[in-house]
């Protein structure tokens, strides 16, 4: 019996893998799109870029670019599952040459627990700056030594005027006092199920200590001084509608948008 797949512009994608990275078939096309419809929005993606993805997954964003940038850009995507990897190298790759895929071994429970390589033991290989870096729900399962270093990889390998787009759950000061005094009455149950109340290290809160990376939170003045560290600066900071705090929310997690300091 032939495996049911998932038909995306010309692609035909295993249902297996595409659940692996969450979501399904029934809001594949709304997620990619909406992903990249924020980035042109707020960076802006032109042809001729150059493009990483950490956590590119299946490839949806990827699939989605190649009507952006075409065989003038190059896209290079990273993922710690390695079949989705292989399936995107047979299947994007092969057609669009210009799309690369690498697979990097990290151990996650959530995603691979047969990797035997730490996040910080990754380096980003390329002979070629980046214009734009994504990461779109990513630091989201990531601790503060990992974050740390994989800025400091960003800004090695991003252009001088080049972007980084990360979004993930942010916390003010503010915003997780309501969270804490609120988190056992109405306010959660209106507010969604996220309420990070367990500090796994010093402004860092998890959601689940069951699955700590499941859900990772960060106060933005922690946010403020990795990207710093790393030599980079926030240029933006989307307050998104997870919390139900904003007022004029304007993505879905938080995001920050990051340039090289200057």
């Amino acid at each position: 019996m032939s495996e049911e797949t998932f038909k995306y512009k010309n692609f035909e994608i295993p249902l297996h893998l595409l659940y692996k990275t969450g979501g399904g078939p029934e809001d594949f096309e709304k997620v990619a799109e909406w992903h990249l419809s924020q980035v042109k929005k707020y960076i802006g993606i032109l042809e001729h870029h150059n493009i990483l993805e950490i956590g590119c997954g299946i490839g949806k964003d990827a699939m989605t670019l190649i009507d952006i940038i075409g065989k003038k850009g190059k896209y290079l995507g990273t993922d710690v599952i390695k079949e989705s990897i292989q399936w995107c190298q047979e299947n994007i790759s092969t057609n669009y040459p210009n799309f690369q895929f690498i697979h990097h071994n990290i151990h996650d429970h959530l995603h691979n627990p047969q990797g035997d390589l730490k996040a910080e033991d990754v380096t980003i290989d390329s002979h070629i700056n980046f214009d734009l870096i994504m990461l779109h729900s990513v630091f989201t399962h990531m601790f503060p030594d990992e974050i740390v270093h994989y800025l400091k990889q960003f800004e090695r390998v991003l252009a001088d005027r080049g972007k980084i787009w990360l979004s993930f759950f942010i916390i003010t000061n503010r915003l997780h006092r309501q969270i804490m005094v609120n988190s056992h009455n109405e306010w959660s149950e209106k507010k969604k199920t996220f309420t990070f109340q367990h500090e796994y290290a010093p402004r860092c809160f998890i959601n689940d200590k069951e699955s700590p990376r499941s859900t990772v939170a960060y106060e933005i003045d922690w946010i403020y001084d990795a990207v710093n560290e790393a030599g980079l600066r926030v240029e933006n900071f989307l307050e998104g509608t997870w919390s139900g705090y904003w007022k004029n929310p304007r993505n879905g997690q938080d995001a920050v948008i990051l340039s090289k300091a200057r």
